[in-house]
Parts: structure tokens; sequence; C-alpha cells
């Protein structure tokens, strides 16, 4: 199974309406067998500058997953584009709503 890292525009967005965003990705994603890591629920403080936040969520991604979920805003995000960068080096498997789609649409069509 593989272990997907959402990534997406947080900063400058209104920090409810982002979590639940990043949340209703959360649960897609689980409802598809993806264990998943939500960054807007890796970084504990909503007021963490900007750096740090990347620190927490880089390491995280890094150390726990090998795909990432590119939210339909990812690249509006400074931080979501370095996030793709590097899972793109590191060959993780890219997922895009495109994606999902595809994996729903074959799991409707087995029931």
């Amino acid at each position: 199974m593989n272990k997907v890292y959402i990534a997406g525009k947080i900063t400058g967005l209104n920090y409810l309406e982002t979590f639940k965003k990043f949340l209703l990705a959360e649960q897609r994603l689980h409802r598809l067998g993806f264990e998943v890591v939500n960054p807007m629920k890796v970084v504990k403080d909503p007021n963490a500058d900007w750096l740090k936040a990347m620190r927490i969520c880089i390491k995280k991604m890094v150390e726990h997953c090998d795909a990432i979920y590119l939210l339909h805003d990812w690249e509006d995000s400074r931080g979501a584009r370095l996030e793709y960068q590097i899972a793109n080096e590191l060959k993780f498997k890219l997922l895009t709503d495109q994606d999902l789609q595809v994996i729903e649409n074959i799991n409707a069509s087995k029931n």
C-alpha cells in the first residue's frame, strides 16, 4: 500500500477552510485504500512560520511516503512546488484528481 503525502496551497488561505480541503482529500484517499500524511495535521501549530512548517512536512514526507497527491491548487504554492520537486526526484508515485477518479471508476465497476 502506498503512503501518500497531500500537497497543496496552505499559506495565505483561511485556516479552517484549508484544513477542511486537506481533510476531504485525506478521507478520499483513505476510502481508496491509501495511508495518508496530511500536512495540516503534521504541523501542530497553525501559526508556525513557513520555514518551520516546511522542514517538518518535508521530513515527514521523505521518511514515510512513497507517493504524493497534488491538490488542484498545488502549483500556486511555493511549498507544494518544492514538495513536488523533491517527490519527483525521489521517484514517488504522483497522484492527481484524474488518477483518483480512474481508481474510483475501477472500484465502482467491480461492485
